[in-house]
């Protein structure tokens, strides 16, 4: 989970909602019940929680390599094209799906294994698909296996990244 989202406050503010580290964060201007339920979730309850908290990771998502200078073992995160998906089933009755996606110029192959049902309706040739993971190899080709994915609206791509679902 990232945090994109930043209240600014001046002195004054910070004073009059945060008497001290233990205050509750539902108490800091602009957090609230709800935000506050989700900051629990990821174990923020007080100030000093917040201010003690440093994300596990962060992923820069306006630079985006070209696939064929990716390795196996490399974090990426992306926007792509769909190329084509191929859903079949293995010796053990269970389902693989695989995309394969495209920078426009080399092909990489995004795997699921039991996946949610309506992953093969969503998947359209043609569309554009956020991803992010770990590369890893198969058959030599690159595969990232259970990505992140989102999908980009082509009309609105330019708004994606004002659009994110951040707490």
């Amino acid at each position: 989970m990232s945090f994109q989202h930043y209240v600014y406050m001046d002195k004054k503010d910070i004073k009059a909602y945060i008497k001290d580290t233990s205050t509750p964060v539902k108490f800091i201007k602009g957090v609230g019940e709800a935000r506050a339920k989700q900051l629990a979730k990821i174990g923020i309850n007080t100030v000093m929680d917040l201010f003690e908290y440093f994300p596990r990771d962060y992923i820069h998502r306006k630079i985006e390599p070209a696939i064929f200078e990716l390795n196996p073992g490399d974090s990426i995160a992306m926007t792509t094209m769909i190329s084509w998906v191929n859903e079949k089933s293995t010796k053990n009755g269970k389902y693989l799906l695989n995309v394969g996606v495209s920078d426009g110029h080399s092909t990489l192959i995004c795997t699921w294994f039991n996946y949610p049902k309506d992953y093969n309706q969503k998947f359209k040739p043609g569309n554009l698909l956020w991803v992010s993971g770990t590369l890893s190899e198969y058959n030599g080709q690159l595969q990232l296996m259970h990505p992140e994915i989102e999908f980009v609206n082509e009309e609105e791509e330019s708004d994606f990244w004002k659009k994110r679902e951040y707490l």
